[in-house]
């Protein structure tokens, strides 16, 4: 590709939608190429001329309710709503104080016994087993 289609690739919509100057018109007689390639896009220009218009729309910012005691949105909580957010909460304190027993079953520490294996699961044999589990795979020393 020559310089002179270069420029032709470059101006191709100004040559497609206006009259075509000399220089330009001398290149696309010779360069069989440049000469389909504004064809085709003076079609498609004139295609594109031939749709109708898009429809003009008018988008304005949506209504508002109406302002009542200085506030735009009345945020009204029901009563139901509020009961039962509140035995949710005195459920869980009373479900909190209610567990203290299960601490005294909690392990602190586990003293080795000589030849058991590396403590490496420990963490996960508590999430799934419990403190109980880890208590038995690791058992105090006996004295």
């Amino acid at each position: 590709m020559d310089r002179t289609c270069t420029l032709i690739h470059d101006r191709l919509l100004e040559l497609a939608s206006g009259p075509i100057a000399s220089p330009a018109a001398e290149h696309l007689l010779e360069c069989v190429p440049c000469s389909r390639l504004v064809e085709r896009e003076r079609r498609l220009v004139s295609l594109l001329d031939a749709l109708p218009a898009a429809p003009m729309a008018a988008f304005g910012p949506p209504g508002l309710p109406s302002a009542t005691r200085g506030r735009v949105l009345q945020l009204a909580v029901p009563r139901w709503l509020a009961a039962v957010a509140a035995a949710a909460v005195f459920t869980a304190v009373a479900w909190r104080f209610a567990a203290d027993d299960l601490a005294r079953i909690r392990v602190d520490l586990v003293v080795d016994v000589a030849g058991a294996p590396p403590p490496v699961d420990e963490r996960l044999l508590a999430l799934t087993g419990g403190a109980e589990a880890v208590a038995m795979r690791r058992p105090t020393e006996s004295r």
